[in-house]
């Protein structure tokens, strides 16, 4: 399976036959990667867990809870899950004080998670209009780790005709820029993956970084693969400039990490 066929999967989730262990599955066996795409993984998992749980209200609202808190465990640093999770348990406890019946609690979960994932895809359409313009055409591009609103930026370049470089990082222990650079060659961009001990090198031939991010904390500061500080310090090192593409719903709200 494919990055992309993983993440379509998690996104057709809300309105599909499916159930919360199946997305929580995809999530621990690493199908779905890219903090944005987990992101709307857990918008479905929580819709899912409210379609799938008992009919006494209480009851299926502790259900949803129970989802929310694999999904935190799964991936503890990812802005979007913490925050999917936390907007969750708002509507079930807010609809509980109100005594509201099950289908009616279904329903409103549901529709926020559509309302979510639809959220989330057009600020990647919006992201990948304003980074492609960023990459522009015939320059090199440093990046690490796999990030889904990377390749959906250099989607937009392709599309566009353009003829970036893109140069990946093997982002070991998992070697998520293997996946990335298999997904960027699909796209017909000249691309070269390197060893991450080669990035303080490479970097210097050229024109800028592009990196996703799990969190953005409210200094400014973000959280993604490690290897990243290394590599920005170099890319500073080197007068390269760097950029970090990332939807708002990447700010984490959790004041633990802030």
């Amino acid at each position: 399976m494919t990055h992309a066929e993983a993440g379509r999967g998690a996104e057709q989730g809300v309105g599909v036959a499916r159930r919360s262990a199946e997305v929580l599955d995809d999530l621990r066996l690493l199908r779905i990667r890219g903090g944005s795409a987990i992101g709307r993984a857990a918008f479905t998992a929580l819709a899912l867990a409210a379609a799938e749980g008992p009919d006494d209200p209480a009851a299926l609202g502790a259900h949803v809870r129970a989802v929310g808190g694999e999904l935190l465990a799964l991936a503890p640093v990812m802005a979007t899950v913490a925050r999917a999770v936390r907007d969750a348990e708002a509507i079930v406890e807010e609809e509980l004080r109100r005594g509201t019946p099950a289908p009616q609690l279904r329903a409103r979960l549901r529709t926020w998670a559509e309302r979510s994932v639809r959220r989330s895809e057009a600020d990647l359409t919006r992201l990948a209009e304003v980074g492609a313009r960023l990459v522009g055409s015939g320059r090199t591009l440093v990046t690490h780790s796999f990030s889904d609103t990377v390749l959906r930026i250099l989607t937009h370049v392709a599309r566009a005709g353009g003829t970036a470089r893109v140069v990946l990082t093997e982002s070991r222990p998992l070697c998520e820029g293997r996946r990335l650079a298999e997904a960027v060659a699909a796209l017909g961009l000249p691309c070269e993956l390197i060893p991450d001990a080669a990035m303080g090198v490479r970097v210097r031939g050229a024109d800028l970084v592009m990196v996703g991010a799990d969190a953005v904390l409210p200094s400014g500061a973000f959280l993604n693969k490690t290897g990243t500080y290394l590599l920005a310090l170099a890319a500073a090192d080197a007068g390269v400039p760097v950029y970090v593409a990332a939807e708002t719903t990447k700010v984490d709200p959790r004041a633990a990490l802030g």
